[in-house]
Order: structure tokens, then sequence, then C-alpha cells
């Protein structure tokens, strides 16, 4: 007996703020109980919805979205500069340890044993 205030998938995926696959996932895994209803499609009863996932917070007014999204951008600038500081800082780092490979390896290819002196009579 199917009650009128049931959900399907997409609305109960809407109102838990996840997608269709991730609900159908909990319904198969026994998670989430959900009925059929007469056509075959699920239908799960908001209480058990709430029960599983918590509920997807109402959207706010558009001041209060415009101010969150803006505390959201300057968060993401800090981030970005935070990111760009640290990249200049690994370049630098690379290009020092490429200066000392490179000195490195001319040490290295240079030959460096001492003369030996085959006549012993000529010093």
């Amino acid at each position: 007996m199917m009650q009128a205030n049931t959900l399907t998938v997409l609305e109960a995926g809407r109102l838990a703020g996840r997608s269709k696959s991730h609900i159908f996932r909990a319904i198969k895994s026994g998670t989430l109980s959900a009925e059929r209803d007469e056509s075959g499609n699920y239908r799960i009863d908001p209480a058990e919805l709430a029960r599983v996932f918590p509920l997807a917070r109402p959207s706010a007014p558009d001041d209060l979205t415009r101010n969150g999204h803006d505390t959201g951008l300057a968060q993401l600038e800090a981030r970005l500069a935070d990111a760009q500081d640290q990249i200049g800082d690994l370049r630098r780092r690379l290009d020092n340890s490429e200066e000392e490979r490179r000195a490195l390896n001319a040490r290295l290819l240079t030959d460096q044993r001492p003369v030996r002196q085959w006549w012993r009579w000529r010093s």
C-alpha cells in the first residue's frame, strides 16, 4: 500500500543532496528501504530517507548566497595565491638543484686523476 507522500528516486536524491545512482546503490545494498509502485518504480518514504541521509539544507535567499559565494571566492583566491607562492618556491629550488647538478657533472666529466709520470728521472 503506497502512501501519497512518498518520493521518487530523483526527488530523494535532490533532497538528500546525492545522485540518483547513489540512492539506487543504497536501495540495492539494503541501507535504504523502498517500495515499488504499480509501474515498478521505487518510492521512498521521507522519514526513511532522513534516517539514512541527512537532508540537504534548503536554499538560502539570494543575498546570503551571494555573500557565501563572495566568501568562497575570497577563500579560493587565497588558496590560489598560496599555490602560486609554493610553485614559485619549487621553481627556485628546481633551478638551484639544476645548477648544482650541472656543476657536479662538469667536475665529474673532467679528468681529475693526478698526472702520472712515466719517467721517474724527470721530475
